[in-house]
């Protein structure tokens, strides 16, 4: 179940690793995916937490993201990592 303060806490990490620009977009598509779940009897908190982590990692280098990668122990291969 995905209550408020998961909610929140998704809201306050896109706000802080986003660009101002990046975040409004985020807001939109939150709202407009809490509105569609609601329409179609799906669980709206879902539906936003969805959104708003879908570009979470989008302003991150390429450096970053093979680090956290690394970290999770997710493999990434050669054609991958030199892209």
């Amino acid at each position: 179940m995905v209550d408020e303060e998961l909610l929140k806490a998704a809201e306050d990490l896109a706000r802080a690793r986003l660009s101002e620009k990046r975040y409004a977009h985020v807001a939109g598509v939150a709202d407009t995916a809490g509105a569609l779940a609601r329409q179609h009897d799906l669980p709206p908190r879902k539906a936003r937490l969805a959104a708003l982590l879908h570009d979470i990692s989008r302003e991150s280098s390429p450096e970053d993201l093979l680090a956290a990668a690394n970290r999770h122990g997710i493999e990434v291969d050669d054609f991958t990592a030199d892209r």
